[in-house]
């Protein structure tokens, strides 16, 4: 039995991957955001292909998605950030629930790698986007009955 897509993302952050830009193939040799996204949702058994941020904002690739409102967020949607002006949507993650953060995006950043961190400030303030992978409506109908 396949892990789900967020036991998959759990066990990666705890492999601890550094970042490593275009990096997606496994936590040995490091992860990008988008990278650390894939690689879950591939061992999940999702049907997505290895693609950008921009490009699973856009939904390519199999990364079809329906955008909700920050309100009606659940675990396991994606983040979706603008960091760069010259990068729209250049930076993915994934909102995972915590307990003593409440509210975290797991992505990868430059300085910290996998990683968790509070979705407040900057993270909050940033965030253009947030979408559900159609692919996983399964699992979030489980969360919500």
């Amino acid at each position: 039995m396949k892990k789900t897509f967020r036991d998959n993302l759990i066990t990666i952050l705890y492999r601890e991957p550094r970042y490593v830009w275009g990096g997606a193939s496994d936590e040995k040799t490091g992860l990008d955001c988008s990278g650390l996204i894939y690689l879950a949702a591939k061992r999940s058994g999702l049907p997505v292909s290895r693609t950008t941020a921009a490009s699973m904002y856009r939904g390519e690739h199999g990364w079809a998605a329906t955008t909700i409102t920050f309100d009606h967020r659940l675990e396991c949607d994606l983040l979706f950030w603008t960091i760069q002006p010259t990068r729209p949507a250049g930076h993915v993650g994934v909102l995972i629930s915590h307990p003593t953060l409440e509210l975290a995006a797991l992505h990868a950043s430059k300085t910290k790698g996998a990683a968790l961190a509070p979705l407040k400030g900057p993270l909050r303030q940033k965030l253009i986007a947030i979408h559900r992978l159609k692919c996983i409506g399964d699992q979030h109908e489980a969360q919500t009955n």
